[in-house]
C-alpha cells in the first residue's frame, strides 16, 4: 500500500499553513482533475476571542498527482452547514434505506437457516 502524502495549504482566514494527509485512494474513480476535497477545520488563533474554535469550511482543489492547486476557505457563521429541511430529508432517506436493508438481512438470515436445515437433512440421509 502506498504511503499517504503530507501536503500543506495556506488558510487566508487563520493566516497560517496547515498540514493535511492525502491518501492515494482519493484519486480513485475520479472523472476529472482537479477535483474538490471539502472538509472543516477549526480557527486556532485570532485577535477576536470569539473566533477561536470557529468552523472554517475548506475546499482544496487537488490534481492527479495529489498536488494542491488551490484552496478556498470560508468561516461559517454557525455550525449548521446543512439546512434543517435538507437534514430531515436526508435522514428520512437513510432511515428508509436502513429499513430496506434490515428486511433484506432478515430474509437472507431466514434463507440461510432453511439451507442449513436442508443441508443437515441431506447429510443424515447420505449417512444412512
Amino acid at each position: 500500500m502506498a504511503e499517504p502524502d503530507k501536503k500543506s495549504y495556506y488558510c487566508s482566514i487563520c493566516k497560517k499553513y496547515h498540514e493535511i494527509v492525502l491518501k492515494k485512494e482519493l484519486l480513485k474513480n475520479r472523472e476529472s482533475f482537479p477535483f474538490s476535497h471539502i472538509f472543516l477545520h477549526k480557527m486556532e488563533l485570532s485577535a477576536d476571542i470569539d473566533d477561536i474554535g470557529a468552523d472554517i469550511l475548506t475546499t482544496l482543489f487537488i490534481d492527479a498527482n495529489l498536488a494542491i492547486r488551490g484552496a478556498e476557505v470560508r468561516k461559517l457563521a454557525t455550525t449548521d452547514i446543512i439546512a434543517k429541511d435538507d437534514f430531515t430529508n436526508i435522514l428520512s432517506q437513510i432511515m428508509e434505506e436502513m429499513g430496506r436493508l434490515q428486511d433484506s438481512l432478515n430474509k437472507l438470515q431466514h434463507e440461510n437457516k432453511a439451507l442449513k436445515e436442508e443441508n443437515e437433512l441431506l447429510k443424515r440421509k447420505a449417512g444412512k
